[in-house]
């Protein structure tokens, strides 16, 4: 599963991705993350004990980085992801001959969700701020209609525990939406795409919300790789299916004489890769269950419409 981040400089990019790898060292309903890479989990251990002990944020991205992660599950791998994050300021240089703007439409072509930053003290009052967000859903918007495979999109309003005790706070909330009105309604027209708007907060105060981005998305990747499963045991199946039809007397007699695997071997064959298939998906189907549970936890959840396409024990 790839991810890609956006977000324009101190977005809080790599805070949120720090935060949300230190959080979930210790399990959040069995599922945990783990960094392929050992130097990348020394790195986020260590600049996530530095929010909690000194509140000392991490300095943002410079250059574009890929991180690779493991979703477990009671320590078992059950989905692998990438993490794509840009260094905040490129998005607001100049277009023309910028290899990062050129690299960064392809990965957005490529994506299987999309994180986007914005600063929510920043987009309540200050316009300058708004008009880099706003620069940002422009880019992104170019290719909404293109999209024909399911997308995920999850806008982070982050440092929101800087707004969040202010007396007017449902006006303020609609206010800091404002920018991103045209946008949502632009997605709101694909079928493929599910966005919604979290606010989310990482300091040595507390922490609101880090884990149901990511949550939601593995939700999302295990549902994608559950469909790709269906896929898969609907073609062993069939396959099998026609080599028994095939399989007889002639074809033992046939494979004998040429020493060949008989129409009935080969079933035999795909039977088995069934067989595995199935297990691989009753396991799969646990997992999706358990991520559903934890985030039906969460009201905002209500807003996320993905359904099974694909019931593989029905096949």
């Amino acid at each position: 599963m790839n991810i890609l981040m956006l977000g324009n400089s101190f977005s809080g990019k790599t805070t949120y991705m720090v935060s949300t790898y230190g959080l979930m060292q210790k399990p959040i309903k069995g599922f945990t993350l783990k960094a392929i890479n050992g130097n990348d989990h020394e790195m986020f251990t260590k600049l996530f004990s530095n929010i909690k002990s000194s509140n000392k944020y991490p300095f943002g991205t410079d250059k574009r980085n890929v991180y690779k992660f493991h979703l477990m599950y009671h320590s078992r791998r059950v989905l692998d992801f990438s993490w794509k994050d840009y260094r905040g300021g490129m998005i607001n240089e100049s277009s023309q001959g910028n290899d990062d703007i050129e690299q960064l439409k392809k990965d957005i072509k490529t994506s299987d969700a999309i994180m986007m930053f914005f600063e929510a003290d920043a987009l309540k009052n200050n316009e300058s701020e708004r008009t880099r967000v706003r620069k940002i859903l422009s880019i992104v918007n170019q290719y909404v209609g293109e999209i024909d495979k399911p997308l995920s999109i999850i806008i982070l309003l982050t440092k929101y525990d800087l707004v969040m005790d202010d007396l007017e706070i449902n006006q303020n909330f609609e206010r800091l939406l404002s920018p991103l009105e045209s946008f949502l309604m632009a997605v709101e027209q694909n079928d493929n795409i599910v966005a919604h708007v979290i606010p989310v907060s990482c300091t040595k105060r507390g922490i609101m919300h880090i884990d149901f981005p990511i949550m939601a998305l593995m939700y999302h990747g295990i549902i994608k790789e559950y469909v790709s499963l269906a896929d898969q045991v609907k073609k062993h199946s069939e396959k099998a299916q026609t080599y028994v039809q095939k399989s007889g007397i002639f074809d033992s007699l046939v494979s004998l004489v040429f020493r060949e695997p008989s129409y009935y071997d080969l079933a035999s064959k795909e039977a088995a890769k069934l067989k595995e298939k199935m297990e691989i998906a009753k396991d799969m189907e646990h997992v999706e269950g358990q991520l559903k549970a934890y985030l039906d936890e969460y009201k905002m959840f209500e807003s996320i419409n993905i359904e099974k396409e694909h019931d593989i024990f029905a096949l």
